[in-house]
């Protein structure tokens, strides 16, 4: 992959402010998580945080293996701390990405299933 940065010290959604990045969702088979559930963890708070992404919840089959699924132009309306039982809302926020000719933002989501494969030997 040409161009890949790794970085720890930010939080996905927060990294790149313009929406020239894709923002990985370590997803679940089913889009969305438990985010209207219980849920409250890494894909679950990027869906409160831009509440379009919700839509894919109806529109979006469940996950085959070896897929996913690319959402682009959400955009963002909270800040928030924490994570899982700490997580919570700390206030609004204006989206500083940047928009497209269309004036569809530049913001990507792309939803991986998060599959755990177990001990892979190379």
């Amino acid at each position: 992959i040409v161009g890949l940065e790794v970085r720890t010290d930010d939080k996905i959604e927060d990294f790149d402010p313009t929406g020239r990045v894709w923002h990985a969702d370590f997803a679940n088979r089913h889009i969305g998580g438990g985010v209207l559930g219980t849920g409250c963890v890494q894909e679950e708070i990027r869906f409160v945080l831009s509440p379009e992404l919700l839509v894919s919840l109806a529109v979006c089959p469940c996950m085959q293996d070896l897929e996913t699924i690319l959402i682009v132009g959400s955009e963002r309306f909270s800040n928030y701390s924490g994570y899982a039982g700490t997580f919570e809302y700390a206030g609004p926020m204006t989206d500083a990405a940047e928009a497209d000719e269309r004036g569809v933002l530049r913001t990507s989501v792309v939803a991986y299933d998060a599959t755990y494969y177990g001990n892979v030997s190379p």
